[in-house]
């Protein structure tokens, strides 16, 4: 479970781009597979991990105790102005019905992080023509926003 993730492609670069669900880590690698940087993300509440005989299958996770949330990265999308956009949910018991989700945004070339968003209304899916759209994952009826895009 630790090594799931989403990639995506800076058509502009040829970088591929690797987001791991569960670890605040953002990887970026060269056409030929090299990975050029690694970016671990700042003020982000880690999922723990728990694995051992009590466990009703392989393993368990949770979120912290001391937090009562946890972050797991569900989006990934890059544009053509080389940024990458990364898209987080925070849940657990304390925001039971009401995961918040932020958007990070970082540098295509270095990986860096150039801008943070807290509230973002859903997950960023795509960006397009000026044009950002989002994802709010609720049940029964999912939902997509279109915003102007970040400058």
């Amino acid at each position: 479970m630790i090594n799931w993730g989403f990639i995506e492609c800076d058509r502009a670069s040829g970088t591929v781009l690797l987001l791991h669900q569960y670890l605040p880590l953002v990887r970026g690698f060269d056409p030929e597979g090299e990975e050029i940087w690694r970016t671990t993300l700042e003020d982000y509440h880690p999922t723990e991990f728990l694995i051992g005989r009590n466990s009703p299958g392989c393993c368990m996770y949770r979120v912290h105790d001391d937090l009562g949330s946890a972050h797991v990265g569900l989006s990934l999308t890059a544009d053509d102005m080389g940024r990458v956009f990364v898209g987080l949910e925070e849940s657990g018991p304390r925001l039971f019905q009401n995961a918040r989700h932020e958007m990070r945004v970082l540098d295509t070339a270095t990986g860096r992080e150039v801008a943070t968003e807290r509230p973002v209304e859903g997950l960023v899916a795509g960006i397009s023509s000026g044009r950002m759209y989002t994802c709010l994952r609720r049940e029964p009826f999912p939902q997509v926003h279109i915003f102007a895009a970040p400058d």
